[in-house]
């Protein structure tokens, strides 16, 4: 537990009353901008930065809002209950997670809905959706998807999605690759933070092509997707090897 560790919790509560400060000065910089230049303070201006404050803020929910940030956070926790629909997949996921942490029970729930009713499935690809992928941060498929676990996990409680959408991940990564150190860090802690254990090696598939057994014994086999290669030097190969049977 970092909590545990004083000059890590040093560290993180710092941090904490760092971002909180922002949000304290974007709030008060907003509200200065409307009264000179005219604006409507309930329209929407749920931005990124806000977005991102409601989710890292709720991994610490043992340090207190401090009382000058009271307006100013429930501000934006009621603009990310209204304008969630219009910011994207991502962004949802973090709205739902955070607003769920800090006590909202309405929302979240409605966020998974939409998301579900939006969600494509798959015997073989398990659940996903249609991402509109790009170079930004929010345009991440695998990121994307990791943080949908996590949602799925926490707040809808749904097993049999978390599992689906794992499947999803795992296929993505058998037939691609997760193409930065971002992307795997992020699958990896959704396969792992819940549930079953997907990385652990189940046990192999019995492969023979012709006559021969596939010795997988010397091989190293991929966790999760269980993907292995081989090769023979052409004298080995045999005109039955074109017959693969898989048990």
């Amino acid at each position: 537990n970092l909590r545990d560790d004083s000059k890590t919790y040093d560290v993180i509560f710092n941090s904490v009353k760092y971002i909180d400060d922002r949000l304290l000065e974007q709030y008060e910089d907003l509200k200065k901008h409307i009264k000179r230049h005219g604006g409507d303070l309930e329209a929407d201006h749920l931005n990124w930065m806000a977005i991102h404050y409601l989710y890292a803020r709720s991994f610490f929910p043992d340090i207190k809002i401090p009382s000058k940030l009271n307006e100013a956070f429930k501000y934006y926790n009621g603009q990310a209950s209204k304008y969630w629909l219009k910011k994207g997949m991502y962004a949802e996921g973090m709205i739902a997670l955070g607003l769920h942490r800090f006590g909202n029970t309405e929302t979240p729930l409605k966020i998974v809905k939409s998301l579900k009713e939006r969600s494509l499935n798959n015997e073989e690809l398990g659940m996903y959706w249609k991402y509109n992928a790009g170079y930004f941060w929010y345009q991440l498929p695998v990121e994307t998807h990791a943080l949908m676990i996590e949602l799925f996990d926490e707040v809808a409680i749904d097993a049999v999605a978390v599992d689906d959408l794992k499947v999803w991940l795992l296929k993505n990564k058998q037939t691609t690759h997760w193409k930065t150190t971002k992307a795997t860090s992020a699958a990896v802690y959704a396969l792992l933070r819940n549930g079953d254990n997907w990385l652990l090696e189940d046990q192999s598939v019995q492969i023979t092509l012709g006559n021969k057994l596939i010795d997988q014994s010397q091989m190293t086999t991929e966790a999760g997707t269980g993907y292995f290669k081989t090769s023979w030097n052409g004298e080995d190969i045999e005109s039955n090897m074109s017959e693969i049977k898989v048990t």
